[in-house]
């Protein structure tokens, strides 16, 4: 999801079940928003569902995707101590900038 700059009005988005939420806030900040869950059913004994938070500023390079720092390889819900529930939800925020940015959500099972 990219924010403009100039964008003045609040804006929600409502994410999927495993999607990216968007949320502009007042103080030139904005929030991006997931559901951190473990991985669970029939075959998922023994692994773990990580999360990172990606940004780039041009979504058609591959390999430009780069972290957003603090928030790599997020355990899923109840995987380790600090995260319990099935379901944890994780907020980022992030400063509003002068230059388009965009973000995904990378999740891995392991």
């Amino acid at each position: 999801a990219a924010l403009p700059a100039s964008a003045a009005t609040p804006v929600i988005a409502t994410p999927p079940a495993q999607g990216l939420g968007l949320t502009t806030v007042a103080g030139g900040n904005f929030t991006l928003s997931f559901t951190a869950r473990r991985a669970t059913g029939t075959g998922y004994a023994g692994h773990t569902r990580t999360y990172t938070v990606e940004s780039t500023a041009n979504p058609a390079n591959p390999a430009s995707w780069q972290p957003v720092t603090g928030y790599t390889n997020l355990v899923g819900a109840t995987q380790t101590s600090n995260i319990t529930g099935d379901d944890q939800p994780v907020i980022v925020t992030m400063p509003e900038t002068n230059s388009i940015q965009f973000y995904r959500l990378n999740v891995r099972v392991e």
